[in-house]
C-alpha cells in the first residue's frame, strides 16, 4: 500500500494521496479506551487507521501537534492522533498532547498503548448525526489492514485521472483490485439516500394521516350537526346568530383535533426518546418538527369543520324544529 500511495502521489494533476479503513460518514469501528494513569470506565470512541496525507486529502485541520509522517511505521513509537472532541471530553483543561492512552478491540484482551501527538478538526461518522463523538486516528504502517480505501485530492476533474491511477496502482501490484471509484460528493449522496429515502416514506404517510384524520374529523363533525339539528334550529328560532352557529360547530370540531393532538404528544415525547430515528443538529429543530404535526392537524381539522359549519348555518328554522 505504501508503495501504490507513492506512486499515485507523483502522478501530474494529483496534489496528495492517502488511504482510509473507513471514510468519513461509514460509521467506523468503536473501541474501549483507557487514559493511563486514570481510572477509566472504558468509553468507546471512533477508530480510524489512515495513511499520514489522509488529513491532507480531506482537509481536516490539525488544531494542535503534528500529523502522522512515514517514519511512524512499525519501528516507531506508537502514536495516535485524536479530534477535539475527545481531547475536551477526556482531557478538560489540560494538553492532551503528550499523555498515552489505551484502546482495546472488541475480541482482543491485549491492550494497543499509544502516545497522542496531534489534535485534529471534528468529522461527523454518520448521515444524521447531531454531535460529534470522539475519535481516535492509528497510522496504517502501524496498524495495517487487508482492505483500505485510496483517497485523492486532485487539481482537475477526478474521474479523468482513473484509468492513470489504476494503471499505477497495477504496477505496484496487479492483484489490488480496484472497484467503485468516485468523486466523494457521489459517496456522500449514496449514504445519504438511505435516510433520504426513509425521510421521504415518513413524509409521506405523515401527510396520508393528516388526510384521513381531516376526513375522519369531516364525517364526525357532519354527523354531530345532523344530531344536533334541532338544537339548531332551536337557537336560531330564540335568535341566534349564523356566526355564533359557526363557532358553535368550528369550536367542537377543533376540540376534538386538539385532544387528539394532545393524546399524541404524550405518547410521541417518550417514544422520540427511546427510539431516535432522526437527529436534529439543535434541540429547538427538533421541538420545531414536534409542532409541525400539531399545526397541521388543527389545519386540516379546521378546514374539515368548514363544510359542516357552513350546512349548518343554512338550516331552516321551521324544518329543523319539525326535524326527528
Amino acid at each position: 500500500m505504501k508503495k501504490a500511495i507513492e506512486g499515485v502521489q507523483t502522478l501530474p494533476g494529483v496534489q496528495f494521496a492517502g488511504a482510509t479503513q473507513e471514510l468519513p460518514e461509514s460509521f467506523p469501528a468503536r473501541v474501549g479506551l483507557e487514559i493511563e494513569g486514570h481510572l477509566s470506565s472504558n468509553p468507546l470512541v471512533a477508530k480510524y487507521i489512515v495513511s499520514p496525507d489522509y488529513f491532507s486529502v480531506m482537509r481536516i485541520a490539525i488544531l494542535k501537534g503534528r500529523a502522522f509522517s512515514v517514519h511512524d511505521d512499525a519501528g516507531a513509537p506508537a502514536v495516535a492522533i485524536v479530534n477535539r472532541t475527545f481531547a475536551n471530553r477526556f482531557f478538560p483543561n489540560v494538553d492532551p498532547v503528550g499523555a498515552r492512552v489505551r484502546t482495546y478491540v472488541e475480541g482482543s484482551s491485549l491492550p494497543d498503548s499509544r502516545e497522542i501527538v496531534g489534535i485534529v478538526a471534528d468529522v461527523i461518522d454518520y448521515v444524521g448525526q447531531n454531535q460529534s463523538v470522539p475519535q481516535i486516528y492509528v497510522p496504517f504502517f502501524q496498524d495495517p489492514v487487508s482492505t483500505m480505501t485510496l483517497v485523492l485530492r486532485t487539481s482537475g476533474d477526478p474521474s479523468a485521472l482513473t484509468a492513470v491511477v489504476r494503471n499505477s496502482i497495477w504496477e505496484v501490484d496487479k492483484g489490488l483490485p480496484i472497484e467503485n471509484v468516485k468523486p466523494m460528493m457521489e459517496v456522500l449522496e449514496r449514504k445519504g439516500a438511505a435516510d433520504r429515502l426513509i425521510c421521504g416514506l415518513l413524509g409521506a404517510f405523515a401527510g396520508m394521516a393528516v388526510c384521513l384524520a381531516a376526513i375522519g374529523i369531516y364525517g364526525l363533525v357532519s354527523y354531530l350537526v345532523v344530531l344536533r339539528t334541532p338544537e339548531i334550529g332551536l337557537r336560531m328560532a330564540l335568535g341566534a346568530q349564523k356566526g355564533a352557529i359557526l363557532r358553535l360547530v368550528i369550536t367542537r370540531g377543533l376540540m376534538l383535533a386538539v385532544m387528539g393532538c394532545a393524546l399524541g404528544l404524550v405518547i410521541a415525547i417518550p417514544i422520540s426518546r427511546v427510539l431516535p430515528i432522526i437527529s436534529f443538529e439543535s434541540s429547538w429543530q427538533g421541538l420545531l418538527v414536534l409542532a409541525t404535526g400539531p399545526v397541521l392537524l388543527i389545519g386540516a381539522a379546521l378546514l374539515a369543520c368548514c363544510i359542516p359549519a357552513r350546512r349548518a348555518m343554512g338550516i331552516d328554522p321551521n324544518v329543523a324544529l319539525r326535524y326527528e
